[in-house]
């Protein structure tokens, strides 16, 4: 298991993209495929990566809120930042938020929407191939740290 640290807020975004190209890129087929578990903004990252790294080891991506729609909070920070962060500017914008939904239909996916989401917003997936979305009773801070998250990703990731 690897953590893959990225800067919270003001990233350089196609620098953190071509980062994690780097480090998905490669064959999957050669049994060194990967899982891949993001929350938030990071799963705009990693889905830009996908679609960008044609030949990726990613087998397997579960969302914890992922980044696809805006909320309160972010709206807020929009207004009081004046859209001088990078991340904020992209959450702002539906397509930007949104791109690469669909980003590989071979990767099989989970998404895990909290119930009580202060900074984003749910949107519908079902248009997504090979998706399994989900609401867990949880904030948008609070649901990496839930053992019931916890346990829907291990057997999500690895059937147990």
């Amino acid at each position: 298991m690897e953590c893959w640290q990225d800067r919270c807020i003001f990233r350089d975004l196609d620098r953190s993209v071509d980062r994690m190209v780097k480090r998905i890129s490669g064959d999957r087929e050669a049994g060194k495929s990967i899982g891949v578990v993001t929350h938030s903004f990071g799963d705009w990252v990693v889905r830009a990566a996908i679609a960008r790294a044609p030949e990726h080891r990613v087998t397997t991506l579960v969302s914890l809120t992922p980044l696809m729609r805006f909320g309160f909070l972010t709206g807020l920070l929009s207004v009081v930042s004046g859209n001088r962060i990078p991340e904020v500017t992209v959450i702002m914008d539906p397509d930007r938020a949104s791109a690469n939904a669909d980003c590989d239909s071979n990767v099989r996916r989970l998404v895990l929407w909290s119930w009580i989401d202060e900074s984003l917003r749910s949107v519908d997936l079902s248009h997504v191939s090979n998706l399994e979305a989900r609401r867990v009773a949880a904030t948008h801070l609070s649901i990496p740290l839930q053992p019931n998250v916890h346990h829907a990703v291990a057997d999500f990731m690895f059937g147990f």
